[in-house]
């Protein structure tokens, strides 16, 4: 039997001393960002990074962070934006990590119980060589 629990946890970011929810990952979120992400190719640089911060933070803390609006200092923005990203996505690449690395021990476990056949077979090639 395999035992599947999974707690959901708030995330919490702390930009210049104080602490801002994150948005939940659920498919109202995943949606905004879909949607930005489908803007990337027309969308400026301010424009693409307020909007991931306004998804993933609301728009009342990204007036309070950013309030110079396109003023703003767009390297600070886009390291703000993409760490908030890095915070909203760090469970789910846990998961996916975990989730990579069974996946290569399986691999590495077939590999040994396959290599006694491959030696053979190279064995056996080695020897026709010769002949």
């Amino acid at each position: 039997m395999q035992i599947i629990d999974y707690e959901i946890r708030d995330i919490i970011v702390s930009i210049n001393g104080k602490e801002y929810p994150v948005a939940k990952r659920n498919e109202k979120t995943e949606k905004a960002l879909r949607y930005r992400e489908s803007k990337l190719l027309t969308s400026t640089q301010y424009d693409s990074d307020m909007e991931l911060v306004r998804i993933l933070l609301g728009p009342d803390a990204a007036k309070e962070l950013f309030p110079g609006g396109e003023d703003e200092n767009l390297d600070r923005l886009h390291y703000i934006a993409a760490q908030i990203y890095d915070a909203y996505m760090a469970d789910y690449r846990k998961i996916e990590k975990e989730r990579q690395e069974k996946q290569l021990e399986q691999i590495e476990a077939l590999s040994e119980k396959i290599k006694p056949l491959a030696d053979l077979n190279l064995d056996s090639l080695s020897k026709a060589k010769r002949k």
